[in-house]
């Protein structure tokens, strides 16, 4: 998992050759200047995360990302699984091994939300749970909500076309300040968040072992990683 600030990822724009494959060079060609530095950013923290996992030093222009029909990104002759999220100042990505894990991330800042944006995404029963807290925890509470189903949604590689049928079952707090948030019917799903910097940030994944050992373990790892991301 790796993360990086725009204003980071513009420093190192000349240096774009060396880290975009052919394709992606053309592709933020026709892009919006400021979608091309997010789509700059995405791919660079992506590599820089593959390149960690496979424990290879690789020359980045020799990956190629791409996204499917749906919009989701794919790393080109890997069987890897590759999730990419930015917002406003900031870019992520997670790459992760689909023989043992399915790991996704998303990026959403921490804002004022309006009341019809509240009834979109979180249920009746959430928004009692919120009742007595600050704004500012609310915002916080609704971050994570929306975050929560934003990466969940990633593994099914449908973003937020699957709001409507994820649901919020709890909200923990843990250790180091993160939470762990369960989703109603979806027991495998394991989803944590971190607040900070006024972002909200979170990770979901499903692990392929049955081992409770390993699966302790593998879930202590990805709280390690979304922690390291601020």
């Amino acid at each position: 998992m790796e993360r990086i600030r725009l204003s980071e990822a513009g420093a190192l724009l000349p240096d774009i050759e060396q880290i975009l494959s052919r394709d992606e060079l053309e592709r933020i060609q026709t892009s919006a200047a400021r979608r091309r530095l997010e789509f700059f950013a995405g791919r660079l923290c992506a590599k820089k995360a593959l390149a960690a996992l496979d424990g290879e030093v690789q020359k980045y222009s020799d990956i190629s990302i791409r996204t499917d029909l749906w919009g989701c990104p794919y790393i080109c002759g890997s069987n890897h699984f590759v999730s990419i999220s930015h917002c406003d100042a900031m870019a992520a990505a997670v790459v992760s091994d689909i023989r043992y894990a399915r790991v996704s991330v998303d990026l959403e800042r921490v804002r004022d939300v309006r009341p019809d944006t509240w009834r979109r995404v979180i249920e009746e029963e959430e928004r009692h749970r919120m009742e007595g807290m600050s704004d500012r925890e609310r915002n916080e509470r609704f971050g994570l909500c929306w975050s929560a189903k934003e990466s969940a949604g990633k593994l099914f590689q449908y973003g937020f076309g699957v709001f409507g049928i994820l649901h919020i079952e709890s909200i923990c707090r843990r250790d180091l300040g993160l939470y762990e948030i369960a989703l109603r019917g979806l027991p495998l799903i394991n989803v944590y968040g971190v607040v900070r910097e006024g972002y909200v940030a979170t990770a979901a994944a499903v692990f392929q072992t049955r081992d409770k050992d390993r699966r302790t373990q593998a879930e202590i790892r990805l709280c390690r990683l979304l922690d390291g991301m601020f």
